[in-house]
């Protein structure tokens, strides 16, 4: 009677371990799941704040209409984004690109600079990020590559100038 005990015991533990195998990449494929579907979620929320902060101030070229008009890293908008995008919280498997590419385009009609007026246009943030998995496995990537894009209004009113 006890041999079968002791049979039974090693059976156990022989299908335990072979379970563990099976399992356990597939755990952590799930944590590299749960890694992108927290990261993901926060960089559009981080592009959503970098065009937020953008199209609250001055467009940086009121002086014609213009269609996508790439915003250079020297001009106000992309100053205030890049602001935004530096305070940004994000967990440490996440890497964003400094540099943003940013693009306005401004419609018609224009405020006149004696009158002022409100700014018709729009402000567009594309951020590129790379989300590194945290349980590097042999049949996945080390790190996913994501864009963020996100494309608000400018709620500017140009001020009047009185001579």
């Amino acid at each position: 009677m006890r041999r079968r005990t002791d049979r039974r015991r090693g059976t156990s533990t022989v299908e335990f371990v072979v379970g563990l195998c099976a399992m356990m990449p597939l755990l952590l494929y799930g944590l590299n799941l749960f890694a992108i579907a927290l990261a993901v979620p926060l960089l559009d929320s981080v592009a959503a704040s970098c065009a937020r902060t953008a199209s609250n101030g001055s467009p940086a070229d009121v002086s014609d209409v213009h269609a996508d008009r790439t915003v250079l890293k020297t001009e106000l908008p992309y100053l205030r984004a890049s602001t935004s995008l530096k305070s940004a919280k994000l967990p440490v498997f996440v890497a964003v690109s400094p540099s943003i590419k940013m693009k306005e385009s401004i419609r018609a009609p224009l405020p006149q600079s004696t009158l002022g007026g409100p700014v018709s246009g729009s402000v567009t943030i594309e951020l590129d990020s790379k989300i590194k998995l945290p349980c590097p496995l042999p049949f996945m990537p080390e790190a996913i590559s994501v864009q963020s894009k996100r494309t608000l209004p400018y709620t500017w009113t140009m001020p009047t100038q009185v001579h």
